[in-house]
């Protein structure tokens, strides 16, 4: 697990994300319909001229 959270912290264009600028498990909501979605995503930049977000999903399967 170690080695890819390592990967992920080295690839190109992601250095942002884990800036001191960025948003770690920042709250989402948003209406979809009649319905109000929600959640947190990992991490969250907000910058001038984009919006770039991550969210990690380990390999666990649930039954």
């Amino acid at each position: 697990m170690a080695a890819e959270a390592l990967t992920v912290l080295e690839t190109p264009g992601l250095e942002a994300l884990f800036g001191p600028e960025a948003f770690a498990e920042a709250p989402v909501a948003a209406i979809l319909g009649d319905r109000v979605v929600q959640g947190r995503i990992d991490r969250l930049l907000i910058a001038a001229d984009h919006v770039q977000f991550i969210d990690f999903k380990t390999s666990l399967r649930i039954p």
